[in-house]
């Protein structure tokens, strides 16, 4: 940015260098200014399928593929007693006893949950499973 800032400043004649602080903050609107427009500038030299009729400037924003952004698996949270002790991938939309089972055969979780009264599950669906469990028993 800074050298493009700079660039810009040189062909324009404007330079940061040199000149007192107040010189520069009056001139900095227009040297931003002049920034898009050299940009496209830029775009229209390089041939990055600009024309004349459809610039950088009269182009609409792309459409959203909502499908694109579903992933096919999500990371969960697994929690014992409130503190996070590992994660597991599970497919979208897993139910909770698909989400426990990753949770058991997940290494980092097994030592906080084995040989444990595990007297509570508390599952936020996509995001997290909680065990809320009491003292080793017997």
């Amino acid at each position: 940015m800074r050298a493009t800032m700079e660039k810009t400043c040189d062909v324009y004649g404007c330079t940061a260098t040199g000149e007192p602080a107040a010189a520069w903050t009056t001139n900095q609107g227009k040297v931003w200014f002049r920034m898009c427009h050299r940009h496209h500038e830029e775009y229209l030299e390089r041939g990055r399928n600009w024309t004349a009729a459809k610039s950088i400037f009269r182009s609409s924003w792309p459409e959203v593929d909502p499908n694109a952004l579903v992933g096919e698996t999500q990371t969960i949270a697994i929690q014992v007693n409130g503190k996070l002790r590992g994660t597991v991938e599970a497919p979208t939309n897993s139910l909770e006893q698909t989400v426990e089972q990753f949770a058991y055969q997940n290494d980092r979780v097994k030592p906080y949950i084995e040989g444990r009264r595990i007297t509570r599950k508390i599952f936020v669906e996509g995001r997290m499973l909680n065990f809320v469990v009491q003292d080793r028993i017997g």
